[in-house]
């Protein structure tokens, strides 16, 4: 392995406190020391990430925290006979340098640091089992390939992806590591191509050989009995071999018949096996439901302000219409009393002339002149 430089640990604090036991008499001075590392302070989150990183280049230290085993590449074992404390040990030495010249850790800390990597490494553990329950199956495949717009706004599996963003950086790279441990992936399972024989249901395949296919069926690891989260850190002692995992979870060997032609009525979907609807759904189906009230009610808004419009226009024409009428009927009063007083007019007219010319017969104007 090679030699990598010590970690920079800005809230690691080493403290010593001595106890002098009866100093009269001479005693020897016992010291006893104190270690804490602050982790979790935004300063040190670049101390996580070396950690991990340097858990993730070793196939032995990944085998032997219950990480990816990496047993496609090499199938050989990783433990290397040692418990899960020692490689802590070697784990501390590496990261804090303890054999560095420059570091200022000497192997004489060995004893308090490899419980400071142990403890953060069971930390990390809880806190990213904690964060991936509480995501659901839907929540952590939207985060861990990177969809989070998938997320409804104050749905749960938001808040809880709002809290790891704000405490726990690293879910992502733990996925990583965590993603192809036996102890989490199935894909051993689901992706078998063994056949399924379903002659033990009741069914006979004799007699329809001709007009059958066959396909394989996968079985989840769960229903095999087997618990994914109960096994222990250590490998070594209780943790089962990749050959028994492969025995465990194996699935038998079915065949399953399946008639080539269908009949023309699809067959009834059982209620019991019908999805479940997830709190996102429910919210999904809400914002359907709000979003088609508002298209109705501006629907409606757009109606009457239409059918506003066309009775304010109608008003209009009919007020213009009765204006013009009423102007109209005052211009015709209007000639008719110009006209009165132009007769009355002119018939003065008629009298004055009949006095200037002598004649004194003031009869009435003759009829042709009202025409």
């Amino acid at each position: 392995m090679s030699t990598k430089s010590p970690v920079p640990v800005h809230g690691l604090k080493k403290t010593a406190k001595s106890n002098k036991e009866n100093p009269k008499a001479g005693g020897d001075t016992k010291k006893s020391h104190a270690m804490t590392v602050h982790w979790a302070k935004p300063e040190n989150y670049h101390m996580t990430d070396s950690l991990l990183t340097l858990i993730e280049d070793s196939i032995t230290w990944k085998g032997a925290l219950g990480f990816n085993k990496g047993a496609e590449i090499n199938p050989t074992p990783t433990s290397k006979g040692k418990s899960v404390v020692q490689h802590c040990t070697d784990i501390a030495v590496a990261f804090f340098a303890t054999n560095d010249a420059n570091s200022e850790w000497t192997p004489c800390d060995i004893p308090l640091l490899k419980v400071v990597i142990k403890n953060r490494i069971n930390s990390l553990r809880t806190t990213y089992q904690a964060f991936h329950k509480e995501l659901g199956e839907t929540g952590h495949g939207l985060i861990v390939a990177w969809h989070k717009e998938g997320l409804y706004e104050g749905s749960p599996a938001a808040n809880v992806y709002k809290d790891i963003q704000k405490k726990f950086p690293w879910y992502h790279h733990m996925d990583e590591l965590m993603g192809s441990s036996p102890a989490y992936n199935c894909s051993t399972v689901t992706n078998s191509q063994s056949a399924l024989d379903l002659t033990v249901l009741g069914g006979n395949d004799t007699d329809h050989e001709d007009d059958v296919s066959h396909h394989s069926i996968s079985t989840p690891l769960e229903d095999e009995g087997v618990s994914v989260l109960s096994w222990p850190l250590s490998p070594q002692a209780n943790m089962p071999a990749d050959k028994d995992i492969m025995d465990l979870v194996s699935p038998q060997k079915l065949k399953l018949v399946v008639p080539l032609k269908h009949s023309a009525d699809p067959p009834a979907v059982p209620q019991s096996i019908k999805k479940r609807k997830t709190p996102q759904d429910l919210v999904k189906e809400v914002v359907d439901v709000e979003r088609q009230a508002h298209l109705i009610m501006n629907e409606m808004n757009a109606k009457q302000h239409i059918e506003h419009e066309q009775i304010k226009c109608h008003s209009a024409y009919e007020t213009a219409v009765t204006v013009e009428c009423m102007h109209l009927k005052v211009q015709e009063e209007q000639v008719a009393v110009q006209r009165a007083h132009d007769l009355v007019m002119i018939e003065k007219q008629i009298v004055l002339a009949r006095i200037q010319a002598g004649f004194h017969d003031f009869g009435s104007i003759d009829p042709q002149l009202h025409g």
